[in-house]
Protein backbone atom coordinates (compact mmCIF):
# COMPACT_ATOMS: atom_id res chain seq x y z
CA UNK A 1 0.00 0.00 0.00
CA UNK A 2 1.34 3.42 -1.00
CA UNK A 3 0.12 5.89 1.62
CA UNK A 4 -0.31 9.53 0.55
CA UNK A 5 0.68 11.67 3.51
CA UNK A 6 1.40 15.28 4.41
CA UNK A 7 4.16 16.50 6.74
CA UNK A 8 5.21 19.84 8.19
CA UNK A 9 8.72 20.93 9.09
CA UNK A 10 8.53 23.34 12.03
CA UNK A 11 11.23 25.65 13.39
CA UNK A 12 11.12 28.31 16.07
CA UNK A 13 9.31 28.59 19.40
CA UNK A 14 6.83 25.79 18.72
CA UNK A 15 9.67 23.25 18.73
CA UNK A 16 10.08 23.78 22.48
CA UNK A 17 6.36 23.15 22.96
CA UNK A 18 6.64 19.88 21.04
CA UNK A 19 9.60 18.84 23.21
CA UNK A 20 7.63 19.63 26.38
CA UNK A 21 4.71 17.54 25.10
CA UNK A 22 7.09 14.68 24.24
CA UNK A 23 8.52 14.79 27.78
CA UNK A 24 4.99 14.68 29.22
CA UNK A 25 4.28 11.49 27.27
CA UNK A 26 7.70 10.00 28.04
CA UNK A 27 7.12 10.47 31.78
CA UNK A 28 3.41 9.61 31.85
CA UNK A 29 1.93 6.65 33.71
CA UNK A 30 1.24 4.96 30.37
CA UNK A 31 4.90 4.88 29.32
CA UNK A 32 7.03 1.81 30.05
CA UNK A 33 10.81 1.26 29.75
CA UNK A 34 11.68 -0.79 26.68
CA UNK A 35 13.38 -3.64 28.64
CA UNK A 36 10.02 -4.41 30.28
CA UNK A 37 8.48 -5.05 26.86
CA UNK A 38 11.32 -6.57 24.80
CA UNK A 39 13.70 -9.28 25.85
CA UNK A 40 16.70 -8.24 23.77
CA UNK A 41 17.40 -4.51 23.63
CA UNK A 42 19.83 -3.54 20.81
CA UNK A 43 23.12 -2.19 22.13
CA UNK A 44 24.15 -0.47 18.90
CA UNK A 45 23.31 3.16 18.20
CA UNK A 46 20.38 4.07 15.98
CA UNK A 47 22.79 5.18 13.25
CA UNK A 48 24.64 1.88 13.34
CA UNK A 49 21.37 -0.07 13.16
CA UNK A 50 20.21 1.94 10.15
CA UNK A 51 23.54 1.45 8.33
CA UNK A 52 23.44 -2.29 9.04
CA UNK A 53 19.88 -2.51 7.74
CA UNK A 54 20.77 -0.58 4.58
CA UNK A 55 23.77 -2.84 4.01
CA UNK A 56 21.55 -5.90 4.35
CA UNK A 57 19.13 -4.45 1.78
CA UNK A 58 21.88 -3.33 -0.59
CA UNK A 59 21.58 -4.36 -4.20
CA UNK A 60 17.79 -4.36 -4.27
CA UNK A 61 16.53 -2.19 -7.12
CA UNK A 62 13.78 -0.51 -5.07
CA UNK A 63 16.22 0.38 -2.28
CA UNK A 64 18.76 1.77 -4.73
CA UNK A 65 16.11 3.91 -6.43
CA UNK A 66 14.98 5.28 -3.08
CA UNK A 67 18.52 6.12 -1.96
CA UNK A 68 19.19 7.83 -5.30
CA UNK A 69 15.99 9.86 -4.96
CA UNK A 70 17.00 11.01 -1.45
CA UNK A 71 20.46 12.02 -2.68
CA UNK A 72 18.91 13.99 -5.56
CA UNK A 73 16.24 15.64 -3.39
CA UNK A 74 16.33 19.42 -3.50
CA UNK A 75 14.69 19.45 -0.06
CA UNK A 76 17.54 17.42 1.48
CA UNK A 77 20.14 19.60 -0.26
CA UNK A 78 18.45 22.81 0.94
CA UNK A 79 18.30 21.52 4.50
CA UNK A 80 21.98 20.63 4.41
CA UNK A 81 22.95 24.01 2.95
CA UNK A 82 20.65 26.03 5.20
CA UNK A 83 18.92 27.60 2.20
CA UNK A 84 15.42 26.16 2.59
CA UNK A 85 12.80 28.85 2.03
CA UNK A 86 10.57 28.97 5.10
CA UNK A 87 7.31 30.75 5.79
CA UNK A 88 7.33 32.41 9.22
CA UNK A 89 3.76 32.36 10.51
CA UNK A 90 1.93 31.88 13.83
CA UNK A 91 1.69 28.17 14.71
CA UNK A 92 -0.20 26.63 17.62
CA UNK A 93 0.47 23.13 18.90
CA UNK A 94 -2.67 21.18 19.81
CA UNK A 95 -2.21 17.86 21.54
CA UNK A 96 -4.04 15.32 23.69
CA UNK A 97 -3.07 15.11 27.35
CA UNK A 98 -1.29 11.76 27.92
CA UNK A 99 -3.71 11.22 30.82
CA UNK A 100 -6.44 10.80 28.21
CA UNK A 101 -5.84 7.05 28.11
CA UNK A 102 -6.40 6.80 31.88
CA UNK A 103 -9.07 9.44 32.56
CA UNK A 104 -12.65 8.32 33.12
CA UNK A 105 -16.05 9.91 33.66
CA UNK A 106 -16.86 13.58 33.22
CA UNK A 107 -13.24 14.64 33.73
CA UNK A 108 -12.08 12.75 30.63
CA UNK A 109 -13.11 15.51 28.21
CA UNK A 110 -10.69 17.91 29.89
CA UNK A 111 -7.83 15.75 28.59
CA UNK A 112 -9.10 15.76 25.00
CA UNK A 113 -7.44 17.66 22.19
CA UNK A 114 -10.66 18.31 20.23
CA UNK A 115 -11.94 21.28 22.31
CA UNK A 116 -8.51 22.92 22.05
CA UNK A 117 -8.43 22.30 18.31
CA UNK A 118 -11.88 23.84 17.90
CA UNK A 119 -10.78 26.91 19.88
CA UNK A 120 -7.56 27.25 17.86
CA UNK A 121 -9.36 26.83 14.54
CA UNK A 122 -11.81 29.64 15.31
CA UNK A 123 -15.00 30.45 13.45
CA UNK A 124 -15.61 28.77 10.09
CA UNK A 125 -17.32 31.17 7.69
CA UNK A 126 -16.97 30.54 3.96
CA UNK A 127 -14.85 27.43 3.18
CA UNK A 128 -13.95 24.26 5.03
CA UNK A 129 -11.98 21.56 3.19
CA UNK A 130 -11.18 18.37 5.10
CA UNK A 131 -8.76 15.52 4.29
CA UNK A 132 -9.33 12.57 6.61
CA UNK A 133 -8.51 8.97 5.62
CA UNK A 134 -10.72 7.63 8.41
CA UNK A 135 -13.77 9.89 8.30
CA UNK A 136 -16.49 8.79 10.73
CA UNK A 137 -18.33 11.95 11.84
CA UNK A 138 -20.94 10.08 13.90
CA UNK A 139 -24.26 11.67 14.77
CA UNK A 140 -22.85 14.73 16.54
CA UNK A 141 -20.27 15.46 13.85
CA UNK A 142 -22.79 14.92 11.05
CA UNK A 143 -25.19 17.39 12.64
CA UNK A 144 -22.32 19.87 13.04
CA UNK A 145 -21.41 19.60 9.35
CA UNK A 146 -25.06 19.97 8.36
CA UNK A 147 -25.38 23.09 10.54
CA UNK A 148 -22.32 24.65 8.90
CA UNK A 149 -23.72 23.90 5.44
CA UNK A 150 -27.04 25.48 6.44
CA UNK A 151 -25.28 28.76 7.27
CA UNK A 152 -23.76 28.86 3.78
CA UNK A 153 -20.30 27.37 4.35
CA UNK A 154 -18.88 25.47 1.38
CA UNK A 155 -17.57 22.13 2.65
CA UNK A 156 -15.62 19.43 0.86
CA UNK A 157 -14.30 16.18 2.32
CA UNK A 158 -11.68 13.85 0.85
CA UNK A 159 -11.48 10.36 2.33
CA UNK A 160 -10.62 6.87 1.13
CA UNK A 161 -12.88 4.92 -1.17
CA UNK A 162 -13.78 1.40 -0.05
CA UNK A 163 -11.26 0.05 -2.57
CA UNK A 164 -8.50 2.33 -1.21
CA UNK A 165 -9.03 2.07 2.54
CA UNK A 166 -6.99 -0.29 4.67
CA UNK A 167 -9.76 -0.55 7.32
CA UNK A 168 -13.12 -1.62 5.89
CA UNK A 169 -14.85 -1.27 9.27
CA UNK A 170 -14.03 2.45 9.36
CA UNK A 171 -15.39 2.90 5.85
CA UNK A 172 -18.62 1.25 7.02
CA UNK A 173 -18.99 3.91 9.72
CA UNK A 174 -18.51 6.66 7.16
CA UNK A 175 -20.76 5.08 4.54
CA UNK A 176 -23.86 5.27 6.72
CA UNK A 177 -23.46 9.07 6.91
CA UNK A 178 -22.86 9.80 3.22
CA UNK A 179 -26.47 10.28 2.19
CA UNK A 180 -27.23 12.81 4.95
CA UNK A 181 -24.06 14.80 4.27
CA UNK A 182 -24.69 14.95 0.54
CA UNK A 183 -28.33 15.92 1.05
CA UNK A 184 -27.14 18.82 3.24
CA UNK A 185 -24.93 20.12 0.43
CA UNK A 186 -21.47 18.79 1.31
CA UNK A 187 -19.17 17.60 -1.47
CA UNK A 188 -17.62 14.16 -0.91
CA UNK A 189 -14.53 12.85 -2.70
CA UNK A 190 -13.16 9.33 -2.33
CA UNK A 191 -9.57 8.54 -3.29
CA UNK A 192 -9.16 6.04 -6.11
CA UNK A 193 -7.16 2.90 -5.33
CA UNK A 194 -4.98 3.53 -8.39
CA UNK A 195 -4.72 7.31 -8.04
CA UNK A 196 -2.23 9.01 -10.35
CA UNK A 197 -2.20 12.72 -11.00
CA UNK A 198 0.01 15.73 -11.57
CA UNK A 199 -0.15 18.55 -9.05
CA UNK A 200 0.56 18.92 -5.31
CA UNK A 201 2.88 16.16 -4.10
CA UNK A 202 0.64 15.52 -1.09
CA UNK A 203 -2.02 14.19 -3.44
CA UNK A 204 0.19 12.63 -6.11
CA UNK A 205 0.51 8.86 -6.14
CA UNK A 206 2.31 6.43 -8.37
CA UNK A 207 1.08 3.09 -7.05
CA UNK A 208 -1.57 0.68 -8.19
CA UNK A 209 -2.47 0.27 -4.53
CA UNK A 210 -2.92 3.77 -3.15
CA UNK A 211 -4.41 4.85 0.16
CA UNK A 212 -4.89 8.24 1.76
CA UNK A 213 -3.14 8.84 5.10
CA UNK A 214 -2.84 12.65 5.37
CA UNK A 215 -4.93 14.38 8.04
CA UNK A 216 -5.45 18.06 7.31
CA UNK A 217 -8.05 20.75 6.85
CA UNK A 218 -8.18 24.33 5.59
CA UNK A 219 -10.48 27.12 6.77
CA UNK A 220 -11.53 30.22 4.84
CA UNK A 221 -8.26 30.39 2.89
CA UNK A 222 -6.52 31.59 6.06
CA UNK A 223 -5.81 28.73 8.46
CA UNK A 224 -4.80 25.09 8.12
CA UNK A 225 -4.27 22.07 10.35
CA UNK A 226 -1.79 19.26 9.76
CA UNK A 227 -1.46 16.43 12.25
CA UNK A 228 -2.54 12.94 13.24
CA UNK A 229 -6.19 13.72 14.08
CA UNK A 230 -8.91 12.00 12.05
CA UNK A 231 -12.54 13.06 12.10
CA UNK A 232 -13.58 9.87 13.88
CA UNK A 233 -14.55 8.74 17.41
CA UNK A 234 -11.26 6.91 17.91
CA UNK A 235 -9.22 10.09 17.47
CA UNK A 236 -11.62 12.05 19.67
CA UNK A 237 -11.92 9.62 22.58
CA UNK A 238 -9.31 6.86 22.51
CA UNK A 239 -6.13 7.70 20.57
CA UNK A 240 -3.64 10.34 21.64
CA UNK A 241 -3.19 12.81 18.79
CA UNK A 242 -1.33 16.01 18.00
CA UNK A 243 -0.95 18.57 15.25
CA UNK A 244 -0.26 22.16 14.26
CA UNK A 245 -2.88 24.84 13.62
CA UNK A 246 -1.09 27.16 11.18
CA UNK A 247 -2.24 30.68 10.36
CA UNK A 248 -0.97 30.62 6.79
CA UNK A 249 -3.05 31.78 3.83
CA UNK A 250 -0.45 30.20 1.52
CA UNK A 251 -0.85 26.74 3.08
CA UNK A 252 -4.63 27.00 3.44
CA UNK A 253 -5.12 28.13 -0.13
CA UNK A 254 -2.85 25.37 -1.47
CA UNK A 255 -5.15 22.83 0.19
CA UNK A 256 -8.20 24.56 -1.28
CA UNK A 257 -6.56 24.48 -4.72
CA UNK A 258 -5.86 20.77 -4.39
CA UNK A 259 -9.62 20.24 -4.05
CA UNK A 260 -10.22 22.52 -7.03
CA UNK A 261 -7.70 20.85 -9.34
CA UNK A 262 -5.92 17.64 -8.32
CA UNK A 263 -8.94 15.71 -7.10
CA UNK A 264 -10.44 15.63 -10.57
CA UNK A 265 -8.01 12.85 -11.45
CA UNK A 266 -7.25 11.30 -8.06
CA UNK A 267 -10.71 10.84 -6.54
CA UNK A 268 -14.25 9.81 -7.30
CA UNK A 269 -16.97 12.42 -6.85
CA UNK A 270 -19.78 10.96 -4.74
CA UNK A 271 -23.23 12.36 -5.44
CA UNK A 272 -26.95 11.61 -5.22
CA UNK A 273 -28.74 10.83 -8.46
CA UNK A 274 -32.27 12.09 -9.18
CA UNK A 275 -33.72 9.01 -7.48
CA UNK A 276 -31.76 9.79 -4.31
CA UNK A 277 -29.34 6.89 -4.69
CA UNK A 278 -25.56 7.14 -4.39
CA UNK A 279 -23.34 7.17 -7.44
CA UNK A 280 -19.63 7.69 -8.01
CA UNK A 281 -18.25 9.74 -10.92
CA UNK A 282 -14.72 9.32 -12.28
CA UNK A 283 -13.81 12.55 -14.10
CA UNK A 284 -10.29 11.28 -14.77
CA UNK A 285 -11.46 9.43 -17.88
CA UNK A 286 -13.24 10.66 -20.98
CA UNK A 287 -16.14 10.47 -21.06
CA UNK A 288 -16.60 10.46 -17.25
CA UNK A 289 -17.49 7.03 -15.89
CA UNK A 290 -20.42 6.67 -13.50
CA UNK A 291 -20.63 3.82 -10.98
CA UNK A 292 -23.78 2.78 -9.09
CA UNK A 293 -21.85 0.86 -6.40
CA UNK A 294 -18.50 1.23 -4.59
CA UNK A 295 -15.99 1.48 -7.50
CA UNK A 296 -13.37 -1.23 -7.91
CA UNK A 297 -14.30 -2.88 -4.62
CA UNK A 298 -15.05 -6.60 -4.98
CA UNK A 299 -18.40 -8.13 -4.13
CA UNK A 300 -17.08 -9.69 -0.90
CA UNK A 301 -15.50 -6.42 0.28
CA UNK A 302 -18.73 -4.54 -0.40
CA UNK A 303 -20.75 -7.20 1.44
CA UNK A 304 -18.46 -7.08 4.49
CA UNK A 305 -18.62 -3.29 4.63
CA UNK A 306 -22.41 -3.39 4.36
CA UNK A 307 -22.71 -5.90 7.21
CA UNK A 308 -20.31 -3.92 9.39
CA UNK A 309 -22.42 -0.79 8.86
CA UNK A 310 -25.33 -2.58 10.55
CA UNK A 311 -23.38 -3.25 13.76
CA UNK A 312 -23.50 -0.77 16.71
CA UNK A 313 -19.74 -0.18 16.64
CA UNK A 314 -19.53 3.37 15.30
CA UNK A 315 -18.28 4.69 18.67
CA UNK A 316 -15.22 2.40 18.38
CA UNK A 317 -14.19 3.39 14.85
Amino acid sequence: MNFADLDLLALGAVVGEVATSFDAYWNSESAYPLPLLVKAVPQASAGQLIEARLAALGGQAAVDRYRAAVRASTLVHSLQQGTLALEWVPVELVVDDPQKTLAQGDGAVATHMLPRLQAAAGTISTRFDVVSPYFVPGDEGTQGFIALAAQGTTMRVLTNSLAATDVAAVHAGYARRRRDLLAAGLSLFELKPDARAPGPRALTLGSSSASLHAKTFAIDGERAFVGSFNFDPRSVKFNTEMGFLVKSPALAQSIHRAFDDALRNTAYVVRLNPAGDLEWVDHGVHPPQVWDSEPKAGLMRRAVARMLSWLPIEFLL
